[in-house]
């Protein structure tokens, strides 16, 4: 999996129980792989950047830095990345 993916989870799982129940690993590779889940379609919400995210790459003279960023959110929505 990939550790942006559980990065994202682990935000979205303490942003909706609290900071009172704690991220359990075996709890959520087990049985709730729904937080992994909405992780990936939130992390693939963000690969088309807004037109003010392009406006704001093409003011600092970085137009390319679009398809960087393509390839990073790729790269995090990969099953083995690391």
């Amino acid at each position: 999996m990939s550790e942006m993916v559980e990065r994202v989870a682990r935000v979205m799982w303490n942003a909706h129980v609290g900071p009172t129940i704690a991220w359990d690993d075996n709890f959520w590779r087990d049985s709730d792989i729904e937080w992994l889940e909405r992780a990936r379609i939130a992390i693939a919400a963000l690969r088309e950047p807004t037109e003010a995210m392009v406006a704001a790459a093409n003011q600092l003279n970085h137009p390319r830095d679009v398809e960087v960023w393509r390839a990073m959110i790729d790269e995090a929505l990969k099953e083995n990345a690391e």
